[in-house]
């Protein structure tokens, strides 16, 4: 067996957990819920942790990679595509989100000044609504003795 093998075996493995996890983060984005994604997190990053610390290994090994049985160099090639499609899917999905959130931010804050500063209008009762004519009323008095 090739000092390779098992590493090539553990880039596998590690690529396709890591591949799994993006694509229930993908779900729970696609079902509007991006909280829940909190809870993989930490899993999240040690896979990635451990992903780039395989890679960096096998990169600095490329001659025995080249010497690597061509159906384990398939596999891994095949894991490493799959694993980049999910990686853009869930890029998108993230930036999707957050466009749809800041969207929806600009609108409540619009429609907050829309309504604090919009022009006043009437009920059919003849009670003023809108604008600054919502505010409530203030007691004064004056004083006209000098």
């Amino acid at each position: 067996m090739s000092a390779v093998v098992p590493l090539v075996e553990d880039v596998i493995d590690v690529t396709q957990r890591l591949t799994a996890l993006l694509e229930r983060e993908i779900e729970l984005l696609k079902n509007l819920r991006p909280q829940d994604i909190r809870d993989l997190q930490q899993d999240k990053t040690t896979l990635a942790v451990t992903y780039e610390r395989q890679i960096r290994e096998l990169r600095s090994k490329p001659t025995l990679l080249g010497g690597a049985d061509s159906k384990l160099k398939e596999r891994l090639r095949q894991t490493t595509m799959r694993f980049q499609m999910v990686l853009a899917e869930n890029e998108r999905a993230i930036r999707a989100v957050k466009t749809v959130s800041e969207r929806l931010m600009r609108a409540v804050v619009a429609a907050v000044a829309d309504r604090k500063s919009g022009s006043p209008a009437y009920t059919r009762a003849g009670i003023v609504t809108g604008g600054a004519a919502t505010a409530k009323a203030v007691s004064l008095a004056v004083n006209r003795q000098l």
